[in-house]
């Protein structure tokens, strides 16, 4: 059986994980984005004002992996609004 590492959000649109691959996966986005943060301080002083613009790709880049790894190993999105009608 296929097991699903994030499960659709019941109010909107998105997942939540709901196993502990999907809070690994999302453990490993935040410190991605902290060690982005700490290299965008690191050299905002010498990228001449590029460093946001990079930073921000950055950011899209792994937001986009975020958003593909939770689509293949989670349910089908959608909007939602509370229970489904049966």
């Amino acid at each position: 059986m296929n097991k699903l590492w994030f499960r659709a959000k019941r109010y909107g649109y998105g997942w939540y994980p709901s196993s502990w691959e999907g809070w690994l996966v999302l453990l490993a986005y935040i410190a991605l984005l902290f060690c982005g943060l700490l290299m965008l301080v690191s050299v905002a002083n010498d990228a001449n004002g590029r460093a946001g613009f990079f930073f921000a790709g950055y950011v899209v880049l792994i937001t986009a992996a975020l958003t593909v790894v939770a689509a293949k190993k989670g349910e089908k999105p959608g909007w939602r609004w509370g229970k489904p009608k049966k």
